[in-house]
């Protein structure tokens, strides 16, 4: 820890760094005054650091464009931290991360990586981040997703595979479009998908939804599990 509390130290004299990478498996920890010294940073990459506590201040940082905390110890998040100038945000691994703080509008953040966290519960300022892309919610402990959700206008990706959601809502304000982000799922979302695209695919074997007939001798025998996509 001396080590790292001394290059830390020398790190503050170079306003000029744009990109830091740490990954020691030691329990590091970061100040605030230490955080906002790197102000010209673009990139944050902290994985696998064992850390308990992130430091407030990264509203400070404006020039950062990517945040990687995974396979962190993180309890709990500074009630600014999502309104960082990031366009990416991964908090995967962070398994006893299990509320997230209020959202704030934020035009900036377009991925969001919250894989395996013990996140109980999506907020419904979730809708705050109007540009989002990409949220990830595999692993998660969710049951349930907010309403607010269809008002990501620009979200195109929502991973929630192997979580106990019981019932995707209405995303027709959306541009989810793939069925693959619907397995595992119990209920699909209303009046967005065809029948075909309502096949949960597992390795080339079929798994019908209760509700619907579909046809199988009419669907071809292989999907490529990546380019199923729906059809106009």
């Amino acid at each position: 820890d001396l080590v790292f509390s001394s290059l830390l130290s020398e790190i503050r004299k170079i306003p000029q760094l744009e990109e830091l990478y740490v990954s020691v498996d030691s329990g590091f920890t970061l100040s605030e005054e230490e955080l906002r010294s790197l102000s010209n940073l673009r990139v944050l990459n902290l994985k696998n650091c064992r850390m308990k506590e992130f430091p407030e201040g990264i509203e400070h940082l404006q020039q950062l464009e990517e945040i990687d905390l995974t396979a962190n110890c993180l309890k709990s998040l500074p009630e600014k931290f999502f309104s960082t100038s990031a366009e990416s945000i991964s908090l995967e691994e962070n398994g006893d991360l299990e509320v997230l703080p209020n959202i704030p509008k934020n035009p900036h953040i377009e991925t969001l990586n919250l894989i395996s966290t013990g996140l109980q519960e999506v907020p419904k300022s979730i809708e705050n981040l109007t540009n989002l892309v990409s949220l990830r919610l595999l692993g998660t402990r969710i049951t349930s997703l907010p309403e607010s959700i269809n008002k990501l206008s620009q979200l195109r990706f929502l991973g929630i595979q192997s979580t106990d959601l019981e019932k995707v809502p209405d995303l027709r304000g959306t541009q989810v479009e793939t069925f693959l982000d619907f397995y595992y799922t119990k209920q699909l979302p209303e009046g967005k998908l065809t029948k075909e695209e309502q096949f949960k695919y597992v390795e080339n074997d079929f798994l019908l939804s209760e509700e619907l007939k579909v046809d199988e001798k009419k669907l071809p025998s292989t999907f490529n599990l990546f380019e199923l996509s729906r059809r106009s």
